[in-house]
């Protein structure tokens, strides 16, 4: 590029794009702890969602309480799926290896995922001679030879996980030291830091007496901020033509059905007024509808 690109396209690449090759390039975006994720899926996702709920063209009122309800949502969803973990347990009956239920206890279910499939290929890996107490150079497939210690390993899984990789196992495996370490996970990825961050596992608050509504306040706890905005009247979802429609057909049947029941006379001057009745309609004419109540002599 640099023999042959126009000097105009180089000083435009070295001063937007050269210095954060770390974000676009893929060989160097595995050596940061972006954890295996490089697309914006999570954001389409949560963009969707928004767009499901939130009404188009909606007042800044109705956007709002719109926004909430599906901010609201997300948070239910995350608490129960959190929820799960600590509720249901499923049987392990194909760890029978002790380090994967070491791992398994110590880690969340996604984060043991990819441990997994580590502890289930580390075997694979060659070791070519060891160099120290602590590392070994090793050989395999896809990176070729390369220096590993027992906690440290410059694969694009170790790097980007920030978890044990086949590599690391197989160095500890091969000087004697013990496959589980809490030490070569994250503690992000551990059921301890879940427990100690997660909202719904942290302590209850006492309830809160909430102010009437129209008015606002802001309620604090332990857990998080939440602030209480002025309530307003719920609003009726807007019915569509033919909504409207099918509610207004089955009141006109239903007074057709009633005055084709009457006699003549009556029949003819309910006719009357529903005739009247579709004339101002028609003209756009507010109407409202006086009873007559006859007075009967003794």
């Amino acid at each position: 590029m640099e023999a042959s690109a126009p000097r105009s396209v180089r000083e435009y690449f070295t001063a937007n794009w050269h210095d954060i090759r770390a974000q676009w390039v893929d060989g160097l975006q595995n050596k940061t702890a972006n954890f295996m994720n490089r697309t914006n899926n999570q954001l389409e996702s949560t963009n969707q969602k928004l767009k499901s709920v939130i009404t188009r063209n909606s007042g800044l009122t109705y956007f709002f309480e719109d926004l909430m309800k599906c901010v609201n949502d997300l948070k239910f969803e995350r608490d129960y799926r959190a929820a799960n973990l600590e509720l249901k347990a499923p049987v392990l009956q194909d760890r029978r290896q002790p380090v994967h239920q070491e791992y398994y206890s110590h880690l969340t279910p996604y984060a043991y995922s990819f441990v997994e499939g580590q502890l289930e290929c580390y075997e694979k890996i060659s070791i070519i001679r060891v160099i120290d107490e602590k590392s070994a150079l090793v050989k395999s497939r896809k990176y070729g030879e390369m220096v590993t210690s027992c906690d440290n390993c410059n694969c694009s899984f170790h790097k980007s996980m920030m978890l044990p990789c086949r590599h690391i196992l197989a160095v500890r495996k091969h000087l004697g030291k013990p496959l589980f370490d809490r030490e070569l996970c994250s503690p992000r990825w551990s059921m301890a830091h879940l427990k100690k961050s997660h909202r719904i596992f942290l302590t209850a608050q006492p309830p809160v007496d909430l102010p009437d509504a129209g008015t606002s306040a802001a309620v604090t706890n332990e857990a998080d901020v939440e602030v209480l905005v002025s309530s307003t009247p719920k609003r009726k979802a807007k019915l569509t033509e033919h909504q409207k429609y099918k509610k207004a057909f089955t009141v006109a049947q239903s007074i057709a059905q009633i005055i084709s029941e009457q006699g003549t006379k009556d029949y003819k001057q309910n006719l009357k007024v529903l005739e009247q009745l579709r004339t101002m309609l028609d003209s756009r004419k507010k109407v409202v509808i006086t009873e007559i109540v006859e007075k009967h002599s003794r």
